[in-house]
Order: C-alpha cells, then sequence, then structure tokens
C-alpha cells in the first residue's frame, strides 16, 4: 500500500498527473479541479512515479517519495540523439580482454548506474552475482563448456576449449550476471534483460 499525498498549498492544477498516470489514479472533473485520487488509488498505484516527476510544483508524494528526492536533470547535459546513435554504431562484442582484475572502483559505478534499469510497477527485483578473478572465471566457462558436451551443434566450442581457448566468456578476467530471486516478479525475465543491457550499455 502507497501512500498518495497531494498538497493543494502546492498544487497548481496543471492536470499533468492525470495524464501521465498509467492506472488513471487522479480524476478531475473540469481544469480548474484540484485532482483527486480514485477510490482504492493506494492499491492501484504501481509506484512508477511519472507523477511525482511531472509534478512541477512538487504537490505530490508517493509513499514518502517526494520531487526532492528525485534527480534533477541538467538539460546543459541531456543526450541528443545523434549522440546516442553515434553510440549504438560504435558499439563492439569484445572478443579480448587485459589479463587483470577489473578495478572494484568501476564494479561499484557500474553497479550505481545499472540500479537504475526500469522494472515493472518499478519493483526493483534485480539482484547481482560478480565474479572477478580469472582463475574463477574460467572455471566457470568450464562448467558452461561440461553441459555444451550433451547439446548438438556445439563441437566448435567444446574443440576450442579443448583445445585452451575459452569460447564461452573469451578469457574475461570479470564475469557480472543478472538475476532475481522474487518470485512474485511477473515480468522478471524482461526486468533482468533491461538490466544487462543497461549494463553492457555502460
Amino acid at each position: 500500500m502507497k501512500e498518495i499525498i497531494t498538497d493543494r498549498s502546492l498544487c497548481v492544477r496543471c492536470g499533468q498527473c492525470t495524464l501521465v498516470c498509467p492506472n488513471r489514479i487522479f480524476q478531475r472533473q473540469t481544469n480548474n479541479d484540484y485532482p483527486i485520487c480514485m477510490e482504492g488509488a493506494d492499491e492501484i498505484c504501481i509506484g512508477c512515479l511519472h507523477c511525482v516527476a511531472a509534478c512541477a510544483s512538487r504537490a505530490i508524494t508517493i509513499g514518502g517519495i517526494g520531487s526532492r528526492d528525485c534527480m534533477e536533470f541538467d538539460t546543459a547535459t541531456t543526450i541528443r540523439f545523434e549522440q546516442v546513435a553515434h553510440l549504438i554504431r560504435k558499439r563492439r562484442s569484445i572478443r579480448r580482454y587485459a589479463d587483470k582484475p577489473l578495478d572494484k572502483r568501476v564494479i561499484e559505478q557500474l553497479l550505481d548506474v545499472v540500479r537504475w534499469a526500469p522494472s515493472a510497477k518499478n519493483g526493483l527485483p534485480i539482484k547481482w552475482v560478480i565474479v572477478n578473478n580469472a582463475d574463477k572465471v574460467r572455471e566457470l566457462s568450464g562448467k558452461v563448456v561440461d553441459w555444451l558436451k550433451k547439446q548438438s551443434g556445439t563441437e566448435r566450442m567444446v574443440e576450442a576449449w579443448d583445445k585452451g581457448g575459452d569460447p564461452v566468456f573469451r578469457g574475461a578476467p570479470c564475469v557480472i550476471g543478472a538475476y532475481t530471486d522474487d518470485i512474485t516478479a511477473q515480468w522478471s525475465a524482461i526486468d533482468t534483460a533491461i538490466a544487462v543491457g543497461t549494463c553492457i550499455g555502460n
């Protein structure tokens, strides 16, 4: 249950909350009315906080979270389409890695960013496992190859492994994986895929 509060001393009756809420929990009869919450709104609210972000007058709080708790966007640093397109075109899959562990600070910075990856109903069910040891990564590759040996069409990968190569993680010194053990998360597979894509993008 999420407590929804609209401070009328701040509300300017712009109606943005009624437009952005995916479940239409805010209602107004006329454009001059203050928005009110429909019956049972605290149960229907999915906690996406779109209304909080859209409220320019900072009048809305959901579960104690208001716009003052949200990050301000600096228009001077907003990424343009051309920059995004350039990054997408420039992206390459790595096939050779440096033979050294990934700096712990880099991992921490990466996880600090990817925790903002979107998830269904803002449930944030994703957890992360990190293997930052080349020997352990090699061991993990071996377990994958053991499974591949029981599959069809994987002969080339198994042969590469038998010759001393690593067809699984390509010799990467660090592996970061996403998972969820929240059995109530309806879209956990999609949430996990989005989180991993966000991680790769960074």
